[in-house]
């Protein structure tokens, strides 16, 4: 007489639940993955039904980003179905689902937006007052007068107390979507720039450059500019719309013309150091380190090599390698029988690849205990379920030049926190 396997609790949070449900569906993912994989496989599919920009983008960082390959499974036919519906690719999914959070711009007669400044109303019923995001993207209250507020105000005598309680709840929420945008949309735009992405102009202008919070984003990232796969320049969105180039003179886009994210790797290196010198003149907190990063360009005669040994035998404590990694987003790979792993991944979905650092392993619980690096290497990610050992790997020469010079910096930062190269290191470190 049970009805256990219909949910239909369930199903009401899917057509009635908004950003409040997608938050507690992650969170309860997050942390029971391990002990509740049935219920964690249910909440995807909440995720999936829920009709709000947070879920669609929720369901896309666990397809994209966990560390459990059912969990990544079931998130990523929701979104591959999704996309199949809309007739989108993948990344236009992404682009066309950024929560706005409660932010717009002005508009005309005909209903079309004008002016760059996004705003949100908070109408109190007597007053209303204004939020706008600043440069760091966090919201900024003025009164009527034009006067800063620190919070939205208490109700005043004139005002609507259910006006007052929906507006101080408004923000609130968009304060809390502004904040979880942002991480989620610097993660999907530094993929971007590993896997150069190219985005038609009129499409990067309309869900990039006029979104009212990932315009803002634009701002703090350098665009490289191609016409007929040919690079033409490279540019910075401002305040006010407006496009600049590392001499600050203004650049106009040309319809047909695509758009990418700059890159030492891509662009001349003296235009790499100007934009370096724009980005600190200006006072510009970038997303992500766009130039001066070492590059690493593969040595002739690797092409054909599956895997990088350049850090083998250097040394480093388990802890600190789980801690680096996963400030560069690198999750732990799975466990196998005996209670120990030895990888940690990146996926970069739009190119169906996936980056492995391999170490000598860890046990699971893990220890803090000494661990030797062994390899970089790339494989192709499929949409069944597969072992670690029966990955097929990407030959080097194949592996995007800027993919393969960050994953490449990336083992190099953790080598770094270690005490270096020891030719006794399979001694040194339980192997797995």
């Amino acid at each position: 007489g049970s009805a256990s396997g219909e949910k239909g609790m369930l199903a009401l949070a899917c057509v009635s639940g908004g950003r409040e449900c997608v938050r507690m569906a992650e969170r309860y993912i997050r942390k029971h993955y391990g002990q509740r994989m049935a219920q964690s496989k249910a909440l995807i599919e909440v995720l999936a039904w829920i009709d709000h920009p947070l879920g669609i983008q929720g369901r896309w960082s666990i397809a994209n980003g966990f560390r459990t390959k059912a969990l990544q499974k079931a998130a990523r036919e929701h979104v591959n179905a999704m996309a199949e519906r809309e007739g989108w690719t993948l990344d236009q999914l992404a682009d066309r689902t950024i929560p706005d959070c409660g932010f717009a711009r002005a508009t005309n007669e005909q209903g079309e937006p004008v002016g760059t400044e996004a705003k949100m109303i908070l109408d109190y019923g007597g007053r209303k007052f204004t939020v706008t995001l600043n440069d760091d993207l966090q919201p900024v209250i003025t009164n009527e007068e034009g006067k800063t507020l620190k919070n939205p105000p208490a109700a005043g005598k004139s005002d609507d107390a259910e006006q007052v309680k929906e507006a101080k709840k408004q923000y609130s929420e968009g304060k809390k979507m502004v904040k979880e945008g942002v991480k989620q949309q610097s993660l999907r735009m530094y993929e971007a720039l590993c896997t150069q992405r190219a985005w038609p102009v009129e499409e990067w202008q309309r869900y990039l450059a006029e979104h009212p919070v990932m315009g803002r984003l634009c701002t703090r990232l350098v665009w490289s500019v191609f016409e007929d796969d040919k690079l033409v320049g490279c540019f910075r969105p401002l305040e006010d719309g407006s496009l600049t180039n590392e001499e600050d003179d203004e650049v106009t886009l040309n319809s047909g013309s695509t758009v990418r994210l700059a890159h030492t790797c891509n662009v001349p290196k003296k235009v790499g150091e100007a934009w370096s010198q724009h980005l600190q003149d200006y006072d510009v907190a970038p997303l992500f380190e766009q130039f001066g990063r070492e590059t690493f360009e593969l040595p002739k005669g690797q092409e054909e090599e599956t895997q990088l040994n350049d850090f083998e035998g250097h040394m480093v404590r388990t802890f600190q390698i789980r801690s680096k990694a996963n400030k560069l987003g690198y999750v732990r790979g799975e466990a196998y029988d005996g209670g120990g792993f030895s990888t940690y991944h990146k996926s970069f979905p739009s190119l169906s690849i996936k980056a492995t650092i391999h170490f000598t392993g860890s046990y699971v619980p893990e220890e803090d205990m000494s661990a030797a690096l062994i390899s970089l290497t790339f494989s192709q990610l499929k949409k069944e379920e597969t072992s670690e050992w029966d990955e097929i790997l990407i030959p080097l020469g194949k592996v995007p030049p800027v993919l393969l010079s960050e994953c490449y910096n990336d083992i190099k930062q953790i080598a770094e926190m270690g005490t270096g190269f020891d030719e006794k290191w399979q001694e040194k470190s339980w192997q797995y």
